[in-house]
C-alpha cells in the first residue's frame, strides 16, 4: 500500500504553516484574514495590487518620497481629495507607505542597549544642525525598526519620507521645500496608528520642541519622538565615512535586508545649541561625514599624498586648475583642524558688506598687498547657514597672491580662485541665491584682510626700533587716522578641548568678546593657541647695507605641542552690524 499524504487544516493534500509575527503584523493592519496562510497570501497579492495601482493614479513610481504627478482628470481629484479628508489620506498613506516597503524589505533591528543610548547619551534634542538630511538617509524608502527585543512599549514602526503632507497640518501640498522634515510612521500593532509629521526646515532642537507643544493626544505621541531620535541616529551614522558597518552591521536574511544597529562611543564634540556656526565645536569632522576627527585627518592626509607633481599653493592662471583646487581643498581641511579659526556673521551685516565692497571686488577683485595680511593660511567663514575655506594662494602667470574660495555646506560645490583680477563672470555657473552668497563672503573676507591690514601698519609704526648712528632714519610707514583703526581685544575660551573663542567683527573692525570668567591666565600659563602670521620690522645686512626691513612671521604654536592629531582652540570671529 502507498502512504498517505499528509493534508492539511484545509483537507487538500498542500503543506501549510502557521504565520508569522510579521505576516500577522500586516495582515491586522491590511484586514487581510489570518484562516491560513493560503488566504492571508491571496489578500496581500490584492494589497500589492492596490498599491501598484494607487501609485499609477497619483504617477509615484519611486515611492511616497517622491512628488505625485498625475497626468489624468482622476489622479489630480485623487491627490486633491487626499489633501482634503484625513480618513481617506490615512487610509492611502498606509497603502503607500506599506506597498512601497513590502518590494524592498529594510528591517533595522533596536536593541536595548541602543535604546538607552540613544534616550540617555545621545542628546540631539539640543542640537543646532539641520535633521532633515539625516532623516532622509535613514528612511527615504520606507524601512522596518524592529523593538521588540528592547523590552519596551515602543511599537514596531515602519517609517518613512513623505511627499504628501497631512490635511490637519494647514498647508496645500508643495508649499513645503526641499529640506522640510515630512515623515510617515505606521504602528504594526493595534491600534495600528498612522503619525504623519511635517516641519519647515528645522533644527534637531526646533523639531523636538514642536513635538513637545503639539497638541495631539493620541497614545503614540509620547513614542514618536524616540523613533525621531532612532532615525536622526541612524541618519547621522549612514552619513559618516568611516563608519564601516561597525555600528550598522549587516545580518543575513532571506529576501531582504536586516542591519542590527549599535551604540557609538558618545560623541565629546557635539554641537552646542545657539552656537554659530553649528559646527564650530565639532569641526570639519562633522561636516566632512566623519565620526572621528583622526579619521577625516588620516583619510585626507592619504588624498594629500596621492597627488605627487601638484603644488597645492600654485594655482594656474588657466581654467585648467581643477586638480590643483581640489589639492588645495585637501590641504585646507587639514590646515584648518590645526588652527580653528572661524569669521562669522548674521544678516544685520550682510548689506552693509556688500555696499562697503562689493563694487571694488567687481572692478579690481583683491587689491595686491591685501591677500598677503591673510591672518591663517586657512580661515573657515560662516553666516550660520553657509560655511566657506578661504585659502591664500599663488596665481602662477601673474605671480600675485590669490584667495581659493572653497563651499563646505551645499551640494553645488563652489571653488572659485579670486585674485587682483576682476570677478565678472565667474559665478555666472551657479544659481543666482549662491552667487550672491558667494559675493557676500568675499566681502567679508575683504572686509577682514582691510582690518588686519590697518592694524598691522598701525602696529609697524608705532614698533620701537633701535637707532643706529649715521645710519639714517627708519623708513616710514603709512599711518591710518584713528577713525580708520579697529581696536581687537582679547577674546575668551568656551569649554573644553576643543574650546571656542568668540570673536565679533563690527562694522568697522574687528572685535574680540571678552569674558573674564571663561579665560583667565593661570600662573604663567596661557592657553594653547595657534598666533596668526604677522610683519615685523627688522635691522638686516652690515656696515653701509643695514637697512630696515618689513618681515612676516608665519602662525606659531603658542602653549601645547603640535601634535599630529590633536585638536587646538577653536577660534570664531563674529561679525556683528
Amino acid at each position: 500500500m502507498g502512504k498517505k499524504k499528509k493534508q492539511g487544516k484545509g483537507g487538500s493534500g498542500k503543506k501549510t504553516r502557521n504565520l508569522t509575527p510579521l505576516e500577522l503584523e500586516i495582515a491586522g493592519i491590511c484586514h487581510i484574514s489570518t484562516a491560513n496562510i493560503q488566504m492571508f497570501k491571496a489578500g496581500l497579492l490584492a494589497f500589492k495590487q492596490q498599491y501598484k495601482k494607487i501609485t499609477g493614479i497619483l504617477n509615484l513610481p519611486d515611492g511616497p518620497a517622491s512628488d505625485p504627478d498625475p497626468q489624468t482628470s482622476k489622479g489630480k481629484e485623487f491627490l486633491s481629495k487626499m489633501l482634503k479628508e484625513q480618513d481617506f489620506y490615512q487610509g492611502l498613506m498606509v497603502s503607500l507607505v506599506l506597498g512601497n516597503w513590502l518590494s524592498n524589505k529594510k528591517f533595522f533591528k533596536i536593541t536595548k542597549e541602543l535604546l538607552e543610548f540613544v534616550e540617555n547619551d545621545f542628546w540631539m534634542q539640543d542640537w543646532s544642525i539641520r535633521c532633515t538630511p539625516l532623516i532622509r538617509s535613514a528612511c527615504f524608502t520606507p524601512v522596518y525598526l524592529d523593538f521588540s527585543e528592547t523590552g519596551s512599549s515602543i511599537p514596531n514602526t515602519i517609517c518613512s519620507c513623505i511627499s504628501i503632507i497631512p490635511p490637519e497640518s494647514g498647508e496645500e501640498y508643495g508649499s513645503y521645500g526641499q529640506n522640510d522634515v515630512r515623515v510617515a510612521m505606521l504602528t504594526l500593532n493595534p491600534p495600528y496608528v498612522m503619525d504623519c509629521i511635517a516641519y519647515q526646515d528645522p533644527t534637531a532642537k526646533e523639531l523636538f520642541t514642536g513635538l513637545e507643544k503639539a497638541d495631539n493626544q493620541n497614545s503614540f505621541t509620547t513614542k514618536r519622538e524616540t523613533i525621531l531620535k532612532i532615525l536622526i541616529y541612524i541618519g547621522y551614522l549612514m552619513n559618516m565615512a568611516d563608519e564601516n558597518g561597525e555600528y550598522l552591521v549587516n545580518k543575513s536574511i532571506q529576501n531582504g535586508t536586516l542591519i542590527q544597529v549599535l551604540p557609538t562611543e558618545r560623541p565629546n564634540d557635539l554641537p552646542i545649541s545657539g552656537m554659530s556656526p553649528e559646527w564650530a565645536v565639532p569641526g570639519l569632522r562633522m561636516l566632512m561625514g566623519y565620526l572621528k576627527r583622526e579619521n577625516m585627518l588620516k583619510e585626507f592626509r592619504g588624498l594629500i599624498s596621492q597627488c605627487e607633481g601638484v603644488i597645492p599653493d600654485i594655482i594656474p592662471a588657466t581654467d585648467d586648475r581643477g586638480k590643483h583646487i581640489t589639492l588645495a581643498f585637501y590641504h585646507s581641511i587639514v590646515e584648518w583642524e590645526e588652527n580653528r579659526v572661524i569669521y562669522s556673521f548674521d544678516n544685520s551685516l550682510k548689506k552693509k558688506l556688500v555696499d562697503m565692497y562689493a563694487d571694488g571686488l567687481f572692478e579690481s577683485g583683491f587689491l595686491h598687498g591685501l591677500v598677503e595680511y591673510v591672518p591663517h593660511r586657512t580661515i573657515a567663514l560662516s553666516d550660520g547657514l553657509y560655511s566657506f575655506l578661504a585659502r591664500a594662494c599663488v596665481i602662477e602667470g601673474e605671480k600675485k597672491p590669490g584667495i581659493v574660495l572653497i563651499d563646505i555646506c551645499t551640494s553645488e560645490e563652489i571653488r572659485i580662485v579670486v585674485g587682483t583680477e576682476p570677478l565678472q563672470d565667474k559665478l555666472s555657473q551657479y544659481p543666482k541665491y549662491l552667487a550672491d552668497e558667494t559675493i557676500t563672503f568675499l566681502c567679508a573676507l575683504k572686509h577682514i584682510l582691510t582690518v588686519t591690514r590697518q592694524k598691522n601698519l598701525k602696529r609697524l609704526a608705532s614698533e620701537p626700533v633701535n637707532k643706529v648712528a649715521n645710519k639714517g632714519t627708519p623708513p616710514s610707514l603709512p599711518t591710518p587716522t584713528a577713525t580708520q583703526i579697529p581696536t581687537v581685544h582679547t577674546g575668551y575660551s568656551v569649554g573644553t578641548e576643543p574650546s571656542l573663542q568668540l570673536f565679533e567683527l563690527s562694522e568697522s573692525g574687528v572685535k574680540k568678546v571678552s569674558n573674564r570668567d571663561l579665560v583667565r591666565r593661570h600662573g604663567w600659563q596661557m592657553s594653547p593657541h595657534m598666533r596668526r602670521r604677522h610683519p615685523h620690522r627688522y635691522w638686516v645686512g652690515s656696515g653701509d647695507n643695514k637697512h630696515l626691513e618689513v618681515r612676516w612671521i608665519d602662525e606659531i604654536r603658542v602653549n601645547g605641542k603640535r601634535e599630529k592629531d590633536g585638536a587646538t582652540t577653536t577660534v570664531i570671529h563674529q561679525l556683528v552690524s
